[in-house]
């Protein structure tokens, strides 16, 4: 079962991503860490919940709800449950997950093994819903109605054992940042295509604002050991041509030359054009970094091209975005990331939490994140919309020109969390100066002992 899910989930989302680009949808948001807004950024009332008058019956009850902590999730949150509370009567307690994706299924399973009813609504990473299944509702009914707007593809990948555990609201992948006045500044006709290019082109700028700035870098990164390195590790090792950590038929392949080469020109990277730091940053240190004018080029999700990112900071009206560099051998490619909203078995109002769940997810929801939070919507509709079109006009240029990779979540299945963690801790230590050939030796080894 885990291996059929699997392949559904990996055709599901490369179909929900590249397809919305193809129409001219906007994207953003992503696979797991915080980026801190400034106070003063705040966006307008959330819209109100469209099935209120079947919600009210639970007036009075408050829930709590798992929330993000990545870039806009909490600013948007906020919102929302005022807007939905004012709707129905029923209170949202909002609580947000750690900044790191381990940290926060290291809780979900500490509460969902205890039976505990604390958590009554979770957000769940696109690659949670074999981890999880088990401990959540089916929502297939009380969510029919939004759930025929979903690609069917996203539905399958949040189908667990034939039932529906969690509803998607939120899609992702990787992309580049590029400051347009720098690469002005000095004659750099357009964003770098390989990374040997952007290598060439970080320095020069580098070298030029460091007469100013001495904390100024080339290029900045997901480089922590946590899932966010996991995501960037899989970009590099697909854009070498030295394909993913385990292939879709469970065999472990990320020992090779041209995996090799990836790493080692990233190993490069730490202490040239990037800051030897950088093995501690998470989506939020290279936002603050890139959008405090500190660095020419960043690697990072859609949600930091929003203007409840950008609005006010040294780098406002000078961002750029375009797809993610490639090497000799491959093509550009992007990591595919996604949120999910489910619900917990362990609920003592579930009725209310499947009202949030299906108000956080709906349509008018996704127009409304998607317009002002700059959050990828998973309704093909909502692309159509002017607002969005507008809010988000990227990604269309850059998705039609990226190759959407998958983590091997559905291959794992269950063994996903161990075996990320051997995949983020390798790639961390390759960057902090280990010897490339042997870690990858060891990597393979421990990626075939969870036996995919």
């Amino acid at each position: 079962m885990k291996r059929r899910f699997a392949a559904v989930a990996a055709l599901g989302l490369v179909f929900a991503f590249v397809m919305p680009s193809a129409m001219g949808v906007s994207a953003r948001s992503a696979a797991g860490h915080a980026t801190k807004i400034g106070t003063r950024a705040s966006l307008p009332a959330g819209p109100a919940d469209p099935f209120a008058k079947q919600d009210r019956k639970y007036r009075g009850q408050t829930i709590t709800y798992y929330g993000g902590s990545v870039g806009t999730d909490h600013l948007a949150d906020v919102p929302l449950a005022k807007a939905f509370t004012k709707s129905t009567g029923i209170k949202i307690n909002i609580v947000e997950q750690p900044s790191g994706s381990t940290d926060t299924i290291a809780h979900l399973q500490q509460v969902f093994g205890s039976k505990s009813s604390s958590i009554d609504v979770t957000r769940l990473d696109v690659v949670w819903p074999g981890v999880f299944g088990r401990y959540l509702v089916n929502v297939k009914k009380s969510l029919a109605a939004d759930a025929k707007l979903e690609y069917k593809t996203l539905l399958k990948n949040d189908t667990v054992g034939g039932k529906l555990i969690a509803m998607p609201y939120q899609g992702d992948f990787g992309m580049l940042y590029y400051r347009k006045d720098l690469l002005k500044k000095y004659k750099i006709s357009k964003p770098p295509t390989t990374w040997s290019q952007l290598t060439s082109d970080a320095k020069k700028i580098q070298k030029g604002e460091r007469k100013k700035n001495k904390n100024f870098w080339g290029f900045v990164f997901q480089g922590k050991s946590y899932e966010g390195l996991t995501c960037d590790g899989l970009e590099w090792l697909q854009s070498f041509g030295g394909g993913s950590f385990i292939s879709s038929k469970g065999k472990v392949t990320v020992d090779n030359g041209n995996a090799k080469a990836a790493f080692t020109q990233a190993q490069k990277w730490v202490g040239s054009i990037s800051p030897r730091g950088v093995t501690s940053y998470d989506e939020g240190a290279v936002a603050n970094s890139f959008t405090g004018g500190n660095s020419a080029f960043a690697r990072n999700w859609p949600y930091m091209d929003s203007q409840a990112i950008l609005k006010g900071t040294k780098v406002d009206g000078k961002v750029g975005v375009a797809p993610l560099p490639h090497g000799p051998h491959g093509k550009s490619s992007a990591t595919v990331g996604g949120w999910q909203v489910g619900v917990s078995k362990f609920s003592k109002h579930k009725g209310a939490a499947e009202a949030w769940a299906r108000y956080y997810a709906s349509k008018a929801v996704q127009i409304w994140r998607a317009t002002y939070a700059g959050i990828v919507p998973t309704m093909p509709s909502v692309a159509s919309v002017g607002s969005v079109k507008r809010a988000q006009p990227f990604l269309g240029p850059v998705g039609n020109h990226t190759k959407h990779v998958v983590r091997p979540s559905t291959i794992l299945g269950s063994n996903y969390p161990k075996g990320s963690t051997y995949i983020f801790q390798a790639l961390n230590s390759i960057l902090s100066g280990a010897n490339v050939s042997s870690t990858l030796s060891a990597l393979k080894a421990q990626l075939e002992s969870l036996h995919p």
